[in-house]
């Protein structure tokens, strides 16, 4: 699942490494609509780029994080899926991203649930201090 372009090219070398899973490496210019709508069709989700990270997490996806930019990739991820599914990238190996899959495969039902209730409380935080914000700047002028 490409986040930007130059994502294509790589890719595209691991889906040629997972001919027989036969992936598909995602190319167009998608909708935000369209993006989220894929996302939440995934089963899990594995990913280096927080924002693809975050995506997955609002679609309600269970997600691997490979954090690369610390704290921020462990930091968001954690507050909605707590610490156990994230792998920090210098400390990766095929074994323990393997052995994590399959561990949030088997959780994810119930990882889904939780995602979506956090998700939910998260967007009503924002959305309350969203108003409060611009009430309080409406109340000073």
């Amino acid at each position: 699942m490409p986040h930007v372009h130059l994502d294509i090219e790589l890719g595209e070398q691991i889906a040629e490494k997972a001919k027989e899973a036969g992936p598909v490496v995602l190319k167009g210019d998608y909708s935000t609509s369209v993006l989220r709508r894929i996302y939440s069709e995934m089963n899990i989700f594995v990913g280096t780029r927080i924002h693809s990270d975050i995506f997955a997490l609002t679609a309600g996806t269970p997600v691997v994080a490979i954090a690369y930019e610390i704290p921020k990739g462990f930091g968001i991820v954690s507050m909605v899926e707590g610490s156990d599914f994230i792998l920090d990238i210098a400390k990766i190996n095929k074994e323990k991203l393997w052995l994590m899959v399959v561990k949030l495969l088997l959780q994810k039902e119930s990882m889904r649930s939780i995602i979506c209730e956090k998700v939910k409380i998260m967007q009503q935080t924002i959305e309350e201090t969203y108003i409060e914000l611009i009430s309080s700047a409406l109340e000073e002028k």
